[in-house]
């Protein structure tokens, strides 16, 4: 089902800390800012874009991509993910990305995660429903330079995130962690003061369709966040195609602590929040009652 994904930025702080901070930064080193000091300004104020579907064998990406095109869309929202990266290979779309940006698709949104089964944590949160998340999340994210990159090879989605941002950099605005992370089984809805809801509770690990610890997508923003903006400081990290206020509530609440998404100063010292430059959420009013019936008088 298409859906539309809109995107609310965080207001842009002054311009001379941005080049404080940006300046000093070498190349792919471990950032010492985050969204909580600073967010790249973005200048245009609206995009029209386009899911683009699978409609083989006459339409492949690059069709699909000048069809949304030359009826006005100037962004699309295609997906990187794990599991066909690494098969095929990590350039295997960079044509693409190129070609995109050749015929004025500006912005380009990319959604990132999902890992193959090699990457895939093992673990049952969820009784019965093994996680869908990265294993090796809470491995540390960098390391001193070991196996020819500045992020730890031992952590897979540190290390595919840095192989995305270095081979896309420039060919992608936003990168949107996940798609519909607070998919749920029935308690997003819910209001403060019922019994289950996330404006006064951590979701459940059965509760998503990740099946893990919301503290395990906050970790999941962080390791995004801290490894693009080593490569591109001028990307946005947007979080994924949320449905419910209430997650992102729950982002905003707690930190990437793994048990209870406590703050610890030394190891997890900020909230969700620090961790993305933007959001992504899906509207779907055919299906909330908001709009039924349309009338073009």
């Amino acid at each position: 089902m298409a859906s539309e994904t809109c995107e609310v930025f965080k207001t842009s702080q002054v311009c001379s800390l941005l080049l404080l901070l940006l300046c000093s930064q070498p190349a792919c080193s471990q950032p010492s800012f985050t969204a909580n000091d600073i967010v790249p300004p973005r200048p245009e104020a609206f995009d029209y874009g386009s899911n683009m579907g699978y409609f083989p064998p006459d339409y492949g990406d690059k069709a699909l991509a000048t069809l949304a095109q030359e009826y006005g869309a100037t962004s699309i929202r295609p997906g990187l993910f794990h599991h066909f990266l690494e098969y095929w290979g990590y350039d295997i779309r960079k044509e693409h990305f190129q070609y995109y940006n050749s015929i004025g698709l500006r912005n380009v949104m990319a959604i990132i995660g999902f890992p193959s089964e090699t990457a895939r944590d093992p673990a049952y949160y969820c009784p019965n429903q093994r996680s869908e998340m990265f294993d090796n999340l809470y491995k540390p994210i960098w390391d001193n330079g070991e196996n020819g990159t500045p992020v730890n090879d031992a952590n897979p989605y540190a290390l595919y995130v840095w192989k995305i941002a270095t081979t896309y950099k420039g060919l992608i605005k936003t990168y949107e962690v996940w798609n519909e992370p607070d998919l749920d089984s029935g308690n997003g809805w819910l209001q403060p003061g019922q019994p289950g809801n996330w404006w006064e509770n951590a979701p459940l690990p059965c509760e998503t369709k990740l099946k893990s610890p919301p503290f395990y997508y906050i970790r999941t923003l962080r390791i995004s966040y801290e490894v693009i903006k080593s490569v591109d400081h001028d990307a946005m990290v947007a979080v994924g195609g949320l449905g419910w206020p209430s997650f992102l509530d729950v982002l905003c609440r707690y930190t990437d602590e793994p048990f209870d998404g406590k703050e610890d100063p030394d190891r997890y010292p900020l909230k969700g929040g620090a961790y993305f430059d933007c959001m992504s959420f899906h509207c779907y009013p055919h299906l909330d009652n908001s709009l039924r019936v349309w009338d073009n008088t």
